[in-house]
């Protein structure tokens, strides 16, 4: 029993490695040339790599921490003066060190729940439309699974998609801060992509989970990645 115990660990922990050495060298690769990363840019054994990297969305483009990835998603989904919304205890507002100001100059709001979760109705109080002309508009959503300052937790993907669903309905772009992602699809037994194509952009840290030396993918449509390369040259 052992012996079958480590020889599917040993498979495993193969696979992990060809996915991460397939996504470090489709990465710098991209780098190298100044492409986004997508499926049909890249040599044929990686693109089984990209297309499950991609978490369903159309590109990626690769960046060397996954706090970079999240601070040039919140840039481009907002404008300066606009208010982003989060769990109080999230890594986009306390970890990134008012990176969203600096760099986005978006205002933030942090909601109080438990297990690093926001709720709809929540949502929607901070987010009620105003009167006033001058009034700050709430643009950007920032949900983070697993939820770091919550022991991990795990978002249910149900409870997930009624935030999202609340946000759409509001007009609010939604960016999912999935660092540790693949430990949330891992718990909920779904694929990567099912909780990725929820957002319109996604994080996934290569160091967690799949044991890259360092990088990170930030994934969305074409156009939001094309846009993603001048605040990465600045950073």
């Amino acid at each position: 029993m052992l012996e079958i115990a480590r020889r599917r660990m040993s498979g495993a922990v193969l696979r992990r490695a060809a996915l991460a050495a397939g996504l470090l060298t489709a990465g710098l690769a991209a780098v190298a040339s100044g492409e986004p990363l997508a499926t049909e840019r890249v040599p044929e054994p990686l693109r089984p790599w990209i297309e499950w990297a991609l978490l369903g969305h159309e590109a990626a483009v690769f960046l060397p921490t996954a706090t970079m990835a999240n601070q040039i998603a919140l840039k481009l989904h907002g404008r300066p003066g606009d208010v982003l919304v989060a769990h109080e205890h999230s890594h986009v507002l306390v970890y990134e060190y008012g990176g969203v100001a600096a760099h986005a100059g978006l205002v933030t709001v942090g909601l109080a729940n438990e297990a690093g979760r926001v709720t709809p109705e929540q949502i929607r109080r901070v987010a009620a439309p105003s009167t006033k002309a001058a009034d700050q508009r709430v643009t950007v959503l920032s949900l983070e699974n697993t939820h770091n300052n919550a022991g991990g937790r795990v978002w249910p993907i149900d409870e997930l998609r009624e935030v999202v669903a609340t946000a759409r309905e509001l007009d609010l772009a939604v960016h999912l801060d999935g660092a540790r992602l693949l430990n949330a699809s891992t718990a909920l037994g779904v694929e990567p992509r099912e909780i990725g194509t929820l957002a319109d952009s996604v994080t996934l840290c290569l160091s967690k989970g799949l044991g890259c030396p360092l990088g990170a993918l930030l994934a969305g449509s074409q156009e939001l990645i094309d846009g993603a390369f001048a605040p990465r040259s600045r950073s």
